[in-house]
Parts: C-alpha cells; sequence; structure tokens
C-alpha cells in the first residue's frame, strides 16, 4: 500500500532536483554526465515505481516468461480484481531474502544452482524475451523453502531492443572467452561511449 502524499512530495523533490540538475549544467562544474539527463532518468523511473497497476502488468509478463524458459524461478501471482495504481495485491512467497545471508554471512543450501537458475532467468529474460526484471538486489531475490528463486518487486522492469541485446550478446561472449579486450570493447559499445577511438589510438602507441 502506498503512503499517503508520497506521490505530491515526490512531486515536489523532482521540481526542486531538476532546477538544481539544470544549475549544476549552467555552471559547468560537471562534464562527464549531462546532470539534467540523469535527474530526468531518476525521475522516469521512480515515477513508474509509484504505479503499481505498472508494477503489476511487470510481474505478469515476467510470470509468463518464467514458465515458458522453464527456469525455476518463482514469480507472485497478482490479483488483478484488488489492485489499484496506488494498491498492490499479490501472492505471498514464504522464504528468506538473499539479503539477510549476506548480513549474517552463511551459505545456505544449493547455493550454487540457486545463483546459477537467477543469472540464467535474467539472461534468458535479457536477450531472448527482450523485457527483464531491472532490481533484481539482494532484498528482491527470496530462498523459497524448496530452494527455488523467489524473485519480487518489479517496479523498475524494461524492454531490450534487439540492437541492445546484441551488445549484451557480445559482452557476455567475450567474459565467457576471458577476452578481456573484448569485454571492455562490448561494455563500451554497451554504454554508447565513444571511447574506442582512444582505446584503438593507445594500443596502437602502446604495443
Amino acid at each position: 500500500v502506498q503512503r499517503p502524499f508520497v506521490a505530491q512530495d515526490f512531486s515536489r523533490d523532482a521540481r526542486f532536483f531538476s532546477i538544481l540538475a539544470w544549475a549544476i549544467r549552467r555552471s559547468g562544474i560537471v562534464r562527464a554526465v549531462d546532470p539534467v539527463k540523469v535527474v530526468r532518468e531518476f525521475i522516469h523511473w521512480t515515477e513508474r515505481e509509484l504505479d503499481y497497476q505498472q508494477e503489476a502488468r511487470h510481474l505478469e509478463r515476467l510470470q509468463a516468461q518464467a514458465l515458458a524458459s522453464k527456469i525455476p524461478v518463482k514469480i507472485p501471482k497478482v490479483y488483478r480484481d484488488y489492485t489499484t495504481r496506488r494498491i498492490l495485491v499479490m501472492e505471498f512467497l514464504e522464504g528468506e531474502t538473499l539479503k539477510s545471508h549476506f548480513l549474517d554471512k552463511t551459505v545456505f543450501p544449493g547455493h550454487s544452482q540457486f545463483f546459477k537458475d537467477i543469472t540464467f532467468f535474467e539472461l534468458h529474460s535479457f536477450l531472448l524475451d527482450g523485457f527483464f526484471h531491472a532490481d533484481p538486489h539482494p532484498a528482491n531475490i527470496l530462498i523459497l523453502p524448496e530452494g527455488r528463486v523467489g524473485l519480487v518487486d518489479a517496479g523498475i522492469a524494461a524492454e531490450v531492443k534487439i540492437s541492445d541485446r546484441k551488445r549484451m550478446a557480445k559482452f557476455v561472449a567475450a567474459v565467457v572467452k576471458e577476452d578481456l579486450e573484448g569485454v571492455i570493447k562490448a561494455f563500451l559499445e554497451m554504454v554508447r561511449v565513444p571511447i574506442l577511438e582512444v582505446l584503438n589510438e593507445a594500443k596502437a602507441n602502446y604495443p
């Protein structure tokens, strides 16, 4: 349940940070990134998270993808009849968060397969389905009683263009081959940083 006036409070904060970002860009203090674009991106994703109808759609799509892929990842069912923009009603998943094990510094049974499953599901979602859970931090990952992966909080999820999927595929292939130069090039292509020319020049000058 969304707390009262959260959207209004965020709207005021968003206006403040937008003005601040504009002032920082005008000052020229920060040149590596555009602060206005960073703030706009933050506002865009936060506004999406505040819409629980949007999150419900994300959960339903990820649940369908998990079932189709046959990867043992559990996505909670959404109860649409009771869900609104400010109330999200979904299936309760019984389990412990991955964060709790990090804090306790404990290793749980079947951890190796568990991490394979969550990794394969994220890669499958990104590379093949073109839609993925973009916020899989330890508090959003559950260890279910049977050792299965539980994935919650799909407020941030995103579509992936074919071109971006190809870039990620190149990156993963380079990691598997332990090709350091390929990893760097693929990463820079993904983030669209025009440093490849600099790398080629450095390689030519310092073989």
